[in-house]
């Protein structure tokens, strides 16, 4: 799960499909395993099960790339807590910050237990690989450098986790730069196209998990990720949509590209 930490200007720019692909899975996983222990009634020892569920799911990605560096027991302990009582976590923001009482129906429940499940791994996964690039020891010295991870340019830690676009280029520097250049013009070309697929997909889970809102075609609002998985005007539910659609942006970015590596190699 991990990502690479390769400096060339590729891998500053892609999320590799590999590396989405396993988050997506682990983040369906953790979402079904609960569902089941609700099912059963036994939801109370969800925690329990992830600190169990954890630690092999790392013996059993480490057996698949025996170069792979071993999770700490801090990392494992920590997002099994994370995971294992995310299923009520989700259950509660349903019911204290939607406008409604009733908090949100079994669709939107699973499908913001998935997407908060895929930005608690991503995230996760992205300072562990700081750390591991940073060579820092486990543990308090390691969470002081927590917010540093986010500030360090490309060329020091060229690690992506939330894209802003495709990555098709990077922006010209120099002191001569003309602002209507053919290359910034591309750039932010490629910008627009990327937010109106993601707001295309956003319009698309909208109407799968909230149908009976009134903004279902409001395209604008489906590409700032607005009011996707419910329908509120709680100010700290808008704002929990940015984590929520990292994994459709993940997935927006990872898709094209693997069009166009398609498209490159049948030519």
């Amino acid at each position: 799960m991990a990502p690479s930490t390769s400096t060339s200007s590729a891998a500053t720019l892609r999320i590799p499909l590999r590396r989405f692909a396993t988050q997506v899975f682990f983040s369906a996983l953790a979402n079904l395993i609960t569902g089941l222990l609700q099912r059963w009634n036994i939801l109370y020892i969800s925690g329990l099960v992830a600190l169990v569920c954890v630690p092999y799911a790392d013996l059993a990605l480490s057996f698949r790339n025996p170069l792979a560096k071993i999770r700490s027991p801090q990392y494992c302990i920590s997002l099994s807590m994370c995971l294992g009582y995310l299923h009520q976590a989700t259950t509660a923001i349903g019911e204290r910050l939607l406008d409604s009482s009733a908090g949100f129906s079994h669709t939107q429940h699973v499908a913001v237990h998935f997407c908060l499940a895929f930005f608690l791994i991503s995230e996760f996964e992205f300072y562990r690989a700081y750390i591991n690039f940073k060579n820092f020891e486990p543990g308090l010295d390691a969470i002081k450098y927590f917010l540093v991870a986010n500030v360090e340019p490309n060329h020091v830690f060229p690690i992506s986790r939330d894209p802003g676009g495709f990555g098709y280029m990077t922006r010209a520097e120099g002191p001569d730069i003309e602002i209507f250049s053919k290359s910034n013009g591309l750039h932010i070309g490629q910008w627009l196209l990327f937010w109106i697929i993601g707001g295309l997909a956003n319009l698309l889970l909208k109407h799968i998990v909230d149908p009976s809102s009134n903004d279902g075609k409001d395209l604008l609002l489906a590409m700032t990720s607005t009011n996707v998985f419910y329908t509120t005007g709680n100010a700290w539910m808008l704002f929990l949509n940015l984590p929520l659609l990292r994994v459709v942006r993940q997935a927006n970015h990872v898709g094209i590209w693997a069009v166009v590596e398609w498209w490159s190699g049948g030519r």
